[in-house]
């Protein structure tokens, strides 16, 4: 009997020092410190639109959905001044991406009471390794 008592309070003792984490509280990487404010990744993904300008003489606009919200005037790509983008044809605007480093895949076209919409599925290229 003595034993078993010896032995309980041996277990007893050891269970009190065991650690249990908490599940609620999340583990950490050891790393830089969690309370800097990292830039959010580039999108991955998008969908492109085109369509013909009216009055423009063959100009095209460009509609860019990558999910991130732009303080636009209207749907289409604006520049730094807030004129919408336009191109001179289907080539520029998939130049363009390209160099925007999508890579540019066709997704058939799109009728809707405005016109008649392109429409290309976008991937990001990955960055070249150095």
């Amino acid at each position: 009997m003595k034993y078993l008592l010896l032995l309980a309070s041996l277990l007893s003792s050891t269970a009190s020092f065991a650690q249990v984490d908490d599940p609620a509280k999340p583990v950490l990487p050891p790393g830089p410190p969690t309370d800097l404010v990292m830039p959010p990744p580039k999108p991955a993904y998008g969908i492109a639109k085109t369509i013909d300008v009216p009055f423009t003489k063959g100009k095209r606009a460009l509609i860019l959905d990558d999910g991130i919200k732009r303080k636009l005037r209207s749907a289409y790509l604006e520049d730094e001044k807030g004129k919408p983008l336009r191109f001179d044809s289907e080539s520029a605007v998939l130049n363009y991406l390209a160099a925007a480093g999508w890579e540019v895949t066709p997704n058939g076209q799109e009728q809707t009471p405005n016109g008649t919409f392109t429409v290309y599925q976008l991937k990001r290229r990955p960055a070249p390794a150095d």
